[in-house]
């Protein structure tokens, strides 16, 4: 389903379970902000949360979810991203499995930036959706939209329970297949294409 902004359906617990897997590109400061209340949702629901960004003051904590002094150590999480992304993805899996010690549920937000490329996407979100496989967690990933093409963000719609792409498009999508399963089959045609490309050539 793809609705229009900016009359958004509120991101909360009435759609987006433990399990679910939601990717927002983002075009400015404002509209990094925009899962803030589904994170202190999570939070005063008692889950825990994590927030990982690249640099130090990511909008969500400076701007966003309020937590008290006294319960951050213990339901708050602050991780960095960095360009190694395989153990970017490992220090989130290993992070929520320690929340998930004292918590019920864990909510993610983790915000890649500009650090992932058009293509890489498909391999850096396959191996997010693996890695937190089988917890009770909910990952939301932003990325800074100015980097991908259009076809690239629509594709995300396949793989994942919701896909915002800045105040234009939001979609639900509660069949879509695992991240993981997405690009095998992605790689599949590709080869197939590319096979054909070289027959062709050779014909």
């Amino acid at each position: 389903m793809k609705t229009p902004l900016p009359k958004l359906p509120a991101l909360g617990t009435a759609f987006l379970k433990p399990g679910d897997n939601a990717i927002h590109f983002y075009y400015s400061e404002a509209e990094q902000l925009r899962f803030a209340s589904f994170l202190q949702e999570g939070f005063d629901r008692g889950a825990g949360v994590i927030v990982a960004g690249v640099g130090e003051h990511h909008p969500l904590l400076s701007r966003g979810v309020r937590v008290p002094r006294l319960k951050r150590t213990r339901s708050l999480l602050r991780l960095q991203v960095t360009a190694d992304l395989h153990a970017t993805v490992a220090t989130l899996a290993h992070a929520a499995g320690a929340l998930l010690q004292r918590h019920r549920e864990v909510r993610i937000a983790v915000d890649f930036d500009g650090l992932v490329s058009s293509e890489a996407i498909f391999e850096n979100e396959a191996e997010l959706s693996q890695a937190l496989s089988g917890q009770r967690v909910i990952v939301v990933s932003q990325y800074d939209g100015h980097a991908f093409p259009a076809a690239i963000t629509m594709e995300q719609f396949q793989t994942h329970a919701v896909t915002l792409v800045g105040n234009a498009f939001y979609s639900e999508n509660r069949s879509g297949v695992a991240a993981e399963e997405y690009l095998r089959t992605r790689r599949r045609k590709a080869q197939v294409a590319a096979a054909a490309t070289a027959r062709s050539a050779s014909a």
